[in-house]
């Protein structure tokens, strides 16, 4: 078979998807981005007529002058963000004097020929569990699946509240009767008709909730009933269409534009009916920037209070890294009005001793601005916007893009960024902080003052 080297680029999602061979031909497409990674695209042969895509690794082991190859694997069972992946973990483990080839984990990668196999028929029951009704179905996903995501909680919410009528305990809800729920429906059933039922579903939603929680619950379903078919879970009537046939959301572009908003939203907290480590939590979000996930769940461990910094560890991060985030006065004047509970939350609720949930905070903004209260008849104000209004504030003092970004924690998608930039950025994070919080120190604190502990924590 003829082999033909293309010129070194940085493949794509799109070349590697549309990068097609001759009859017998064989092509390397090798990747600029990572040295020594390629994919080997085979022509059609009478033995294979739809030809073959083979993710390859040329390597040496440090130590050795032997060159190596190791199969990654074939697309598109590996995509092209999974197999740059394992294939730099494999440069790491040769770089540290290891054969990738010859370690378990990627014993599966090495070159190895298929071994014929018998189809069988996956049976209903599914890891010695009988999935027979949607109440399994729910349990099976949140524990086998969600359960990994940092998002797992807010799964289990929306299931329990939507299809089962229970809390995020698993407790019946209030005033709910069984009969208007879905709980014991049979998966089996083949009048099923999960794509009607489900619409009506995410239609009440929207009515009740509006566009974007009609849209997060249609999602959170659709995975839930791919994982059951991916899973080999029978799932019997008419399935769950691939696509949301509602129109998406618009995108947000709400945020604190002016002084006069900015003031009065601080000064709204001070005057409205909730905790006061709710006015902290929602302050300490406008004042850092960060998410009010993050914010929610602060924890006096990841603080520094010498160094002046937050820390947040990786487990917690959106993007899976840890982020230092430099504290401004205003942030630390707030922390001081919040000593830590004894379990260590910094800003715990009430009554649970634990940290809000984030139906909590969005209940507490909506209070603000219903009639009567401090915030009412302003455009709609969200716990994110507080995060936009910091990164867009930012930005009008000159701060640049870059460095807004380091601040929110976004990261581009290269893989320099994602491997090899670890630069935390603390000047120019501290510099930027420290720019946000002086603009809100000059128009909240009463001229011919020097106290800002109260006026800004209270």
């Amino acid at each position: 078979m003829d082999v033909a080297r293309e010129r070194l680029k940085r493949l794509t999602a799109t070349v590697v998807a549309a990068t097609k061979a001759p009859m017998g031909a064989r092509l390397d497409l090798r990747d600029a981005a990572l040295p020594g990674f390629m994919l080997r695209v085979a022509g059609p042969t009478p033995g294979r007529p739809i030809g073959r895509k083979v993710w390859s690794l040329l390597y040496k082991v440090r130590g050795t002058k032997e060159r190596r190859r190791l199969t990654v694997g074939t697309f598109p069972v590996y995509d092209l963000d999974t197999a740059r992946q394992k294939a730099i973990k494999a440069l790491h483990e040769a770089g540290e004097g290891r054969d990738p080839a010859a370690l378990p984990e990627f014993a599966p990668l090495a070159p190895s020929r298929p071994k014929l196999q018998r189809k069988v028929v996956v049976p209903r029951s599914w890891a010695g569990i009988e999935v027979a009704t949607l109440d399994d179905l729910v349990s099976q996903y949140l524990d086998l699946w969600a359960a990994r995501k940092k998002s797992g909680a807010e799964d289990r919410r929306i299931l329990h509240r939507a299809l089962l009528g229970w809390d995020k305990d698993g407790q019946p809800l209030p005033g709910v009767k069984a009969s208007d729920t879905w709980r014991g429906r049979r998966l089996n059933d083949p009048k099923n008709d999960w794509h009607r039922d489900i619409v009506m579903l995410r239609n009440g939603i929207l009515a009740d909730s509006g566009r974007s929680a009609a849209h997060h619950f249609f999602a959170i379903v659709r995975k839930m009933f791919n994982w059951a078919e991916a899973e080999g879970i029978d799932v019997k009537g008419k399935r769950l269409g691939k696509t949301n046939p509602l129109p998406p959301a618009s995108k947000r572009e709400r945020w604190l534009e002016t002084t006069a908003e900015r003031v009065q939203f601080w000064e709204a907290l001070s005057e409205a009916g909730i905790e006061s480590n709710m006015r902290r939590v929602l302050r300490f979000i406008l004042v850092t920037g960060q998410r009010p996930g993050e914010v929610r769940g602060l924890h006096k461990r990841e603080l520094d209070r010498e160094r002046g910094i937050w820390i947040l560890p990786k487990e917690r991060a959106k993007n899976g890294r840890a982020h230092l985030i430099p504290l401004s006065p205003v942030a630390l004047a707030i922390l001081d009005q919040a000593p830590p509970n004894r379990d260590g939350w910094v800003f715990p609720s009430k009554i649970t001793g634990e940290p809000y949930d984030q139906q909590s905070l969005a209940r507490a903004m909506n209070r603000l601005q219903k009639p009567g209260a401090a915030l009412a008849g302003i455009e709609r104000l969200t716990p994110h916007d507080l995060r936009r209004t910091c990164n867009s504030g930012m930005r009008s003092l000159t701060v640049s893009k870059a460095d807004c970004r380091m601040v929110l924690n976004h990261q581009d998608g290269d893989v320099n960024s994602e491997h090899y930039d670890l630069y935390q950025g603390e000047p120019e994070k501290r510099r930027a902080l420290g720019l946000w919080s002086d603009h809100l120190m000059a128009i909240l604190t009463p001229p011919g003052s020097n106290v800002v502990g109260l006026r800004f924590a209270s």
